[in-house]
């Protein structure tokens, strides 16, 4: 079987495309295979009768490791971690809402007041009665009695405050 060469099969001289044979070893460039054939390595760095890029048959992909670094996902670990997500995404919108309906008018500042403090109240208390197992009437009438002395306190600095503010916005106004 005659095979046409790139590399001299006995010494990896590199033929040109006039050259017919080896001018090291004077081999012809098409020559019957020799007996001891020559067996392809994974090296550069010694010249041998393949081209750089060429892979046999045997060791190719061997190496290959499919899905070396896949992780599978459970589905309501994926629902979990991206309702964190779309919470954010929602407080932000609500904010930007409430913002521009406060800043036109359309919702009357007293009203989100209000319901600030007894949505807070109420999920505030529902939510501790869960988690707490000593949660009882007693904590919750002594923070029923602190909860009324700081809105007693408020409602009566309020006027100061009032005036204060009223001050501070007429002066910005005059200029």
């Amino acid at each position: 079987m005659e095979i046409s060469h790139k590399f001299c099969p006995w010494d990896g001289h590199e033929f040109l495309e006039t050259e017919t044979a080896c001018p090291l070893c004077s081999n012809l460039r098409c020559a019957t295979r020799p007996q001891t054939y020559v067996r392809w390595r994974k090296i550069l760095y010694e010249k041998q009768p393949f081209e750089d890029n060429y892979v046999d048959k045997e060791t190719f992909l061997i190496g290959l490791k499919m899905n070396a670094n896949l992780r599978t996902y459970d589905f309501w670990t994926l629902v979990q971690e991206s309702s964190s997500v779309s919470q954010q995404i929602s407080i932000v919108a609500i904010f930007v809402l409430v913002f521009f309906y406060t800043w036109e008018s359309y919702i009357p500042v007293e009203l989100l007041i209000t319901l600030d403090t007894l949505l807070t109240a109420v999920f505030g208390y529902v939510i501790h009665f869960f988690e707490d197992e000593e949660f009882g009437d007693n904590i919750f009438f002594s923070s029923l009695k602190t909860f009324a002395l700081l809105f007693g306190t408020l409602l009566g600095l309020s006027p100061v405050l009032h005036t204060l503010t009223n001050s501070i916005s007429s002066q910005h106004q005059s200029h």
